[in-house]
């Protein structure tokens, strides 16, 4: 339990943090008042999916093995090689691969930060940078559909299957946010109009994602992946 209470200490410190930076800066004017809540309302919509997953995964594991003795040790219900070894390396950090390297050095930095809980670090870090690649998608959304089509589809990219590894510490967090900053720049070629996913399509893409999305959490929980 003393692993999940620091797991939910270093995610709320740092919340916090994200919370008064963001109240600094439209006092200071540098961010208008909008701004702020489409920034607030992206990270929140993205710290509750990847709750969700992660959430998901510990329950599964639990139901069916029940060896979840540690709610805040990742690895107990994500038992996959890739995410143990990276659990480790978030300790004693090494390079292997440029993705993995930056970030299990990045987690380790963090995890100091959050008093030497370095896979605290390391989770703190995945949301972290997830919530900045649906900041930048929606950015260049914004621009190019509006504001309801925008949110809809971040929405949708963080249902799809594989957007539950955006959450875990690895190489996918980093990988979103190179893809999301290439969108973000390449994004600006898209001509803007006001646009919206039909509302039917958009339902039954959602609940589409959300079926294949409970198979990769089974798969995560009971070991079949990583």
């Amino acid at each position: 339990m003393g692993g999940l209470l620091g797991w939910l200490a270093g995610c709320g410190m740092l919340t916090l943090i994200g919370i008064l930076l963001l109240l600094f800066l439209r006092d200071i004017h540098a961010l208008p008042a909008k701004a702020v809540r489409d920034i607030a309302v992206i990270g929140l919509m993205t710290m509750a999916a990847g709750l969700m997953y992660l959430l998901s995964c510990a329950l599964l594991r639990q139901a069916v093995f029940q060896d979840v003795e540690n709610p805040g040790d990742l690895t107990q219900f994500i038992p996959g090689a890739y995410w143990r070894e990276t659990a480790e390396l978030l300790k004693n950090p090494s390079w292997k691969g440029v993705l993995t390297g930056l970030f299990v050095y990045g987690g380790h930095f963090l995890g100091k930060a959050l008093f030497q809980q370095y896979l605290a670090g390391g989770c703190c870090l995945s949301f972290l940078l997830t919530i900045l690649s649906a900041g930048l998608i929606y950015a260049r959304l914004l621009r190019c559909i509006g504001e309801q089509g925008a949110k809809d589809c971040v929405f949708l990219l963080l249902t799809l299957p594989f957007s539950v590894f955006c959450f875990l510490p690895g190489w996918p967090p980093l990988a979103a946010l190179l893809l999301a900053c290439l969108f973000f720049f390449l994004g600006k070629l898209i001509p803007g109009r006001q646009a919206a996913i039909p509302r039917a399509a958009y339902i039954v893409s959602v609940s589409f994602n959300a079926v294949l999305s409970a198979f990769a959490v089974a798969a995560l929980a009971l070991g079949r992946i990583g």
